[in-house]
């Protein structure tokens, strides 16, 4: 058993027996949420994941664990990794790499749902568009620019 600390704005779309990863000791173990906390304590929700098949050799209490929990899968969605202060349902601008990277012009990007690692595309891009995900607030107005 292992239990995750889940932001309380990203625990209301959690259910008991969704799928689960966690990670541990540099390895991935496959599981599903065998628990929720009905509380919250300091933002989060405490959510027990349960691994499937045997125990991993070597664990113990105390030992740090990243997890994630599938909470939806959508065929043929858009992802992007994370974008730094993407908010879940906003635009954001972001520069698209044209003309073999060689320029970015700025495009609005419709988000949608996030999670610690990746950010869903709702409008603005197409699957193999390449954009800048680094911070880019220095040239925020600018329209395009020139990479080099």
């Amino acid at each position: 058993m292992a239990r995750l600390h889940v932001p309380e704005w990203q625990s209301r779309e959690l259910q008991l027996n969704q799928k689960a990863q966690i990670e541990l000791q540099d390895r991935p173990y496959s599981g599903h949420v065998a628990r929720i906390d009905p509380g919250e304590q300091n933002g989060a929700v405490d959510v027990d994941v349960k691994v499937d098949g045997a125990q991993p050799a070597g664990v113990r209490t105390d030992l740090t664990v990243d997890g994630t929990i599938e909470v939806e899968r959508v065929a043929d969605a858009v992802y992007l990794g994370r974008v730094p202060s993407a908010k879940p349902n906003t635009r954001v601008p972001l520069f698209k790499l044209v003309d073999d990277g060689k320029e970015a012009p700025r495009v609005m990007v419709e988000l949608g749902n996030t999670s610690i690692d990746s950010v869903k595309i709702v409008a603005g891009l197409q699957p193999g568009d390449r954009v800048i995900v680094s911070d880019m607030s220095t040239w925020s107005n600018c329209d395009r620019l020139l990479v080099k």
